[in-house]
C-alpha cells in the first residue's frame, strides 16, 4: 500500500513514547502528526519516519566512533525481505 502513495506525508519521531504500544497505531500517528491520513499515507509516513530515524542514529554512531558504516542490518519485527518499501527508503536515506 505504501508504494502507491504519491503524496507528501508528515515525518515524525518513531521513537517517541506515544508509539511504544498504542491500542491503534494508525490513530496514534494521525493524532501525533495532527493530520487525517489514509492508511496508505499512514504507512508511507511510518516508513519514511523510520528511515529518517535510522539515518539519524547512523550519523550519531559514525560521529561517535569516527567510522563510516556502509551496511545497516535491520532486525526485529517487520524487517522481512517482503517489506521492500522500507528497505528502499532506508537505502535512499543512507545515500
Amino acid at each position: 500500500m505504501a508504494d502507491t502513495c504519491k503524496k507528501i506525508v508528515p515525518v515524525f519521531d518513531p521513537n517517541d513514547s506515544n508509539f511504544f504500544n498504542p491500542p491503534n497505531m494508525p490513530a496514534a500517528i494521525c493524532e501525533y502528526t495532527q493530520t487525517d491520513l489514509s492508511i496508505e499515507e499512514v504507512l508511507t509516513s511510518a516508513y519514511v519516519s523510520l528511515a529518517c530515524s535510522y539515518r539519524h542514529s547512523l550519523e550519531k554512531i559514525q560521529k561517535l566512533t569516527g567510522k563510516i558504516y556502509k551496511v545497516i542490518h535491520i532486525v526485529g519485527g517487520g524487517c522481512k525481505i517482503k517489506n521492500s518499501i522500507r528497505s528502499l527508503l532506508t537505502l535512499q536515506e543512507r545515500l
